[in-house]
């Protein structure tokens, strides 16, 4: 008995730890940034800022993790399937962003409050904060550490499950975790069916690349 609950404490610490390091650091820094160089800079620059300096404390959870990884990282038989799966996750996050706007969903004030932050910079700011660097940030937390472990742990449905719902729940808007549980369920199987984080990195960067041109 003191056995299982010993391996269960040490797995939501393994899962946990990684997820408050990164809540805490990223909207602690990104409050900092804000306080001394949103007025000379804007809000997007301090999120990326505050993205960079979390990202490599992310890779050392993933690189830490529990969790099965692939090799060779990419496999040349695999490939055309691995890149399926990419365009798959990317229509459908250009098809939910297409029903929004028909819906009139983005009117949502915590959606339009998050996406004044998303614009208040140039187009290559955009895009490497949206298309480059948050989505290896948040693919090595969400679905590298947190839907890797709770695999083993618990399963493919709940791994899945749970990383969305936390991925959903960081975007603190409803709009955005609709959009974000959605697309993080098909990135979470993506990568919980090849172990492969550059599918998911992939996909999450093409989809918010696709939605910043077509904005522009």
């Amino acid at each position: 008995m003191e056995s299982n609950r010993g391996m269960t404490r040490s797995r939501l610490i393994s899962i946990g730890l990684p997820f408050i390091l990164y809540f805490l650091l990223y909207n602690l820094s990104n409050q900092i940034f804000l306080m001394l160089l949103q007025d000379r800079f804007g809000s997007l620059f301090c999120l990326f800022l505050a993205s960079l300096l979390t990202t490599p404390f992310m890779f050392w959870t993933y690189a830490k993790a529990n969790v099965l990884k692939a090799k060779p990282w990419v496999d040349p038989k695999k490939l055309p399937k691995d890149l399926l799966a990419v365009v798959g996750i990317v229509c459908t996050g250009i098809l939910y962003n297409y029903l929004a706007t028909k819906l009139g969903l983005l009117g949502d004030p915590g959606f339009q409050e998050a996406n004044r932050t998303l614009n208040n910079g140039s187009l290559y700011l955009k895009v490497l904060t949206s298309a480059l660097i948050v989505p290896i940030l948040e693919e090595l937390l969400f679905r590298g550490t947190i839907a890797g472990q709770l695999d083993l742990f618990l399963g493919r449905i709940p791994a899945i499950v749970i990383s969305s719902v936390l991925f959903g729940a960081m975007h603190f808007n409803v709009v955005q975790f609709v959009y974000a549980f959605l697309i993080g369920m098909l990135l979470s199987l993506a990568f919980l069916k090849s172990h492969r984080i550059w599918i998911p990195i992939l996909a999450h960067g093409l989809t918010n690349l696709l939605v910043i041109l077509l904005a522009a």
